[in-house]
Parts: C-alpha cells; structure tokens; sequence
C-alpha cells in the first residue's frame, strides 16, 4: 500500500491535500484541489451537476463492455473544469442510494501496480469505484490514462463497478482523437452559464476574500447585472475583469502558448476583429490569416469600401 500513497489520494470528506488552497489563492486562479470543495469555497452549479450526475450513472448502470468506460468532461477554456468534476466525485460519493462509492485521483498511473490496486480495491468494499485522472490534456499523460485503462481493463473485476473520468478542453480532444478510436469513452459537455443566483453567490463570496468592495446592496445588484448582461454569466471572464492581480491571465498565456501557428494567428486576428469592431465573412477571415496584421487590414478595409 505504500507504493500506491504518493501516485492516488481517496478523495473522501477527510481528503488532506499536499497543497493548501485558501478561499482567495481560488479565486485568483490557484489550481483547485478536492480541499476545495470539502470547504465549501467553490460556486456550485447545481442544475448541472445533477444532470451529469444522472448521466454517470445511467453509464455505470448500462455498461456490458470489458473495457472500462471512460468519462471525458470537456469544456471551453476557463469553465472550471476540474473544479466541477470534484463536486460531481462529491455529490456521487455522498449519495448512498446507488450503494457504496469510493473515489481515487490519480497523480501517475505509470507508478502503480495492478496487484496493489486490486488489493486496495477490495478492501475498500464498494460498489462503484470512481478513479479521477486530471491535467490530461499533455499529450504522453492522455497516453498514459488510455494504457492504465487498458491495464487495469484486463483484470476484469466482478465484484464492483470501476469507472474513469477526466477533464479535457474540447479542442484537445479533438485533437488527441485524430489518431486513434477510444473505445467505450463518453462525451459529456460541462459548459453552463451561471445562474443570476450563482453570480450573486460569487459577488459575495469575492468581496469575502477583500478581491472587491461595494458599498450596498444595490451596488451588488449592479455588479451581478454586469457579470449576467456584460460577462454572459460567464465565471472566468467575471473574474479576469473584476479581480486584480489575478493568475487567469497567465493560464490563458499558456493556452495560448499550446496552439499551433496558424490557431495562434486565428486566435490574434479574431481577438483584433472584435476590438476593432471590424465585420467580415469568417470565409475570408481564413483566407487571410496566413497575411501579417498591416497587409490583412488593409484587404478588409478593402472589402469593406
């Protein structure tokens, strides 16, 4: 069991993370950890929790393959992705009425040996096991989840149910799925709105943390109307806009940073498109994006006279 302690953690009530997130360091863009949610500081997306929810069990409950089902949560950039699987892993591993859930996260699969695994698993005595793989979306770690899977599908367990999920930005999906078909794996899109309720909650809980100050009520009315018309309700862009000295920025810089060039010129062009309010079929916009930005503005202004 020692060799399993440093590469998987139970995520349960009792879950001690190796890194200590306050409820401020979250909000600024620290990477999330289970601790999160076990202290309440996250903004839950209950309607679609509960839909995700339903659907993870409707996959556990249906599943006759011997290969493993896999679970990607996709999502665009900055939706909080990793965030909502733990409260999903929460919510599941606290109802009792499909029977007895545990849940593991894996930190490297590569390390962990099926002997080990087994063992652990039937002492845990559950019905359903729930194993959470995060930050898949370098190309050898998504490798890796595929081959532990297939690994760990070879034992073929009777006694309980086992189940993958992780979290993978859509295009990155897309991407690693070119190459390869990935048997018994299932899509489910995490991508929601907040609720005007849900903004309300995050106004508060940032001005709990000193990240913003207002006066009255009526100016938290103002600031939740802001992040609903303004932000399309939309968490990531509220907190880019409305906390300073935050981390969003730079984990955009390294999205960016992942793109090829021609997606990072796509990604330029169309940012500058809609800072210069300048309309243009998306046609032509992928007809000039190999064009430096002087030559590509004078064509539009071209088209456009």
């Amino acid at each position: 069991m020692l060799r399993l302690s440093d590469n998987l953690i139970q995520l349960n009530s009792g879950t001690q993370s190796k890194k200590f997130v306050t409820k401020k360091d979250f909000y600024i863009g620290e990477e999330p950890n289970f601790q999160i949610i076990n202290n309440q500081f996250d903004i839950i997306k209950k309607e679609k929790n509960k839909l995700v929810k339903k659907e993870v069990y409707r996959i556990i409950e249906t599943n006759n393959s011997k290969i493993l089902p896999l679970i990607f949560l996709t999502g665009s950039f900055g939706t909080g992705k990793s965030t909502f699987a733990y409260r999903l892993i929460k919510s599941i591993i606290s109802d009792t009425n499909y029977g007895k859930t545990v849940a593991f996260e894996i930190f490297d699969s590569s390390k962990l040996y099926m002997p080990d695994l087994t063992e652990l698993f039937k002492n845990c005595r559950a019905d359903n096991i729930i194993i959470y793989f995060n930050s898949i979306e370098i190309n050898y770690i998504f490798k890796s989840l595929l081959d532990f899977r297939n690994r760990l599908s070879i034992e073929q367990y009777n006694q309980f149910n086992i189940l993958l999920i992780t979290t993978i930005r859509e295009n990155i999906l897309e991407r690693n799925q070119l190459d390869k078909v990935i048997t018994n794996s299932h899509i489910i899109n995490i991508d929601t709105p907040l609720t005007e309720n849900e903004c309300e909650e995050l106004v508060i809980n940032l001005k709990k943390c000193n990240l913003i100050d207002y006066r009255d009520i009526q100016e938290e009315k103002r600031l939740v109307k802001k992040i609903v018309s303004k932000y399309g309700s939309d968490s990531y862009i509220a907190l880019m806009e409305l906390v300073t000295n935050n981390h969003h920025v730079d984990d955009l810089m390294e999205a960016y940073n992942q793109l090829n060039d021609s997606a990072k010129k796509a990604f330029i062009y169309t940012s500058l498109l809609y800072q210069y309010s300048i309309k243009m079929p998306s046609s032509l916009l992928k007809g000039l994006i190999s064009k430096d930005w002087q030559e590509f503005r004078k064509e539009v202004i071209e088209v456009e006279g």
